[in-house]
């Protein structure tokens, strides 16, 4: 059988949940960077369309 240190064993599970904890946080992090991101270049690109567009010329009877 083999002796397993109690006090090892809770050093290596509080380090991996520490990482599984920064994993997490930084997934989500990334995901409210790309949500901010997307907002931030869609609200421009919908701008400047209105302001590309030349206005229409008179209609002539």
């Amino acid at each position: 059988m083999i002796g397993l240190n109690p006090m090892h064993t809770v050093v290596m599970v509080a380090y991996f949940v520490a990482i599984l904890a920064i994993l997490v946080l930084t997934i989500w992090a990334l995901i409210l960077a790309i949500k901010a991101l997307r907002k931030y270049l869609r609200t421009p690109d919908a701008q400047q369309q209105q302001r590309l567009q030349p206005p229409a010329p008179p209609e002539i009877d």
